[in-house]
C-alpha cells in the first residue's frame, strides 16, 4: 500500500509530515515519506495553475484553495483572508504519475465544498 495525502496548508503539511517521522515503518529517512506514506503540499484541480489558500479562522481544516481571482470574495470572517499562502494545484494524473509507482487501489478525497 501508499498513503499520499494532500495538503495545501503549509502548517497541517508541517504536522503531517512530523507525523510521519514518528512513525518510521511508514515514512522514508528524510521525513518527506515516499516510503509509504508522504504529504504533498499542493491542491488538486481539473487544470493546474497557481491559487492560494485560506485558513480557517475557528478551525484549520476548514481551509479553501481559491484562484487569485476569487481572493476578493473571501469571507473575513470565517477565514484569514489577509494571510493567504500561495499554493501550487495540480491534477490528480499528474500527481499520482509522478509519486505513485503502482496501481490505485483506494482514493478518497476531502474537497471542502468544492464538490462538484
Amino acid at each position: 500500500y501508499q498513503v499520499l495525502a494532500f495538503e495545501p496548508l503549509q502548517s497541517s503539511a508541517e504536522l503531517a509530515r512530523a507525523s510521519l517521522r514518528l512513525n518510521e515503518p511508514l515514512a522514508a529517512p528524510s521525513g518527506e515519506g515516499w516510503g509509504r506514506a508522504g504529504v504533498v503540499q499542493w491542491g488538486l484541480a481539473e487544470v493546474p495553475h497557481r491559487c492560494y489558500v485560506v485558513e480557517g479562522r475557528d478551525n484549520a481544516g476548514d481551509s479553501r484553495v481559491l484562484p487569485e481571482e476569487r481572493l476578493a470574495d473571501c469571507n473575513q470572517s470565517t477565514h484569514h483572508c489577509d494571510e493567504a499562502e500561495p499554493v501550487g494545484v495540480a491534477t490528480l494524473d499528474e500527481v499520482l504519475q509522478q509519486y505513485v509507482a503502482s496501481q490505485v487501489c483506494l482514493l478518497k478525497i476531502d474537497a471542502q465544498g468544492s464538490e462538484l
